[in-house]
């Protein structure tokens, strides 16, 4: 039986001990986001395919992620894939000259995952500032999904 902890283990063991020539490819180009000696696993996904986990990994500094697909073959666990998919990102933005970040919390109910005020530097040791209020929604930052899912959870949200 395929449980999630198995198909993550499998999935580390991969990670270190390459089987398959996508993994072994990314690995010599790509560094994995680690905590504790371990590839850091960001997600589990056991729903896209009956009989399947993928295990999403993050890819220090890239806007992707790696993925493995680990199922059940012969009785036994492998990790019979291996992919790099895209990072999507899916949020609000209300940008105004005249309502500040605080204003448009108290419109539109919800907190932001970040604002910036009009004067604000885009970058810390920058000379460029802001030339109007910015605030952000992007409840699924930093979670794996299709472009379909993420929209329709912002709109859940918002609506």
């Amino acid at each position: 039986m395929l449980t999630e902890d198995l198909a993550k283990k499998v999935a580390i063991s991969e990670t270190f001990n390459p089987m398959l020539g996508v993994t072994e490819q990314v690995r010599a180009v790509h560094k994995l986001l680690v905590r504790d000696n371990t590839p850091k696993i960001l997600f589990v996904d056991e729903k896209s395919e009956p009989g399947a986990f993928f295990i999403y990994f993050e890819i220090e500094n890239e806007p992707y992620y790696f993925v493995l697909v680990v199922r059940e073959e012969n009785d036994r666990l492998v990790a019979s894939a291996s992919y790099i998919e895209a990072a999507i990102r899916v949020y609000l933005l209300i940008s105004s000259t005249l309502l500040d970040p605080i204003a448009i919390i108290e419109r539109v109910k919800l907190r932001p995952t970040r604002s910036y005020k009009i004067g604000e530097k885009r970058v810390p040791k920058s000379l460029v500032k802001f030339k109007e209020n910015r605030w952000y929604f992007e409840p699924q930052k930093d979670i794996p999904g299709t472009l379909e899912n993420k929209l329709n959870f912002l709109l859940l949200i918002i609506i």
